[in-house]
């Protein structure tokens, strides 16, 4: 079973998501600190310790990304599991990310 979804700040500003972030542990973290994800300036949004994810992680992530752009951070995606981007393909958001993704 994965792990419950959790979060941390890694050393270069970024959020890195850990665990599984399908729908019912993302709304858990959500109510726990969604004012931290949404809120703050973060300089990207790190995929490399998400262990399991769905079309509510996809949700999330456009939520995070507008949050960003408007206080001025890039937005950036790293390391997206090919599932996500998968995801993005099927509902037509390819175009709206292929300037901030890096893998």
């Amino acid at each position: 079973m994965p792990a419950e979804a959790t979060w941390e700040r890694d050393s270069g500003g970024g959020l890195l998501l850990c665990g599984d972030w399908r729908l019912r542990p993302l709304d858990q973290v959500l109510r726990r600190g969604a004012g931290s994800l949404l809120r703050q300036r973060w300089e990207y949004l790190s995929f490399t310790k998400v262990t399991a994810l769905d079309s509510a992680t996809l949700a999330f992530v456009l939520d995070w990304q507008s949050a960003q752009r408007a206080l001025g951070s890039p937005a950036e995606l790293r390391d997206p599991p090919q599932t996500l981007l998968d995801l993005a393909k099927l509902y037509g958001l390819t175009q709206l990310w292929q300037e901030n993704i890096h893998a």
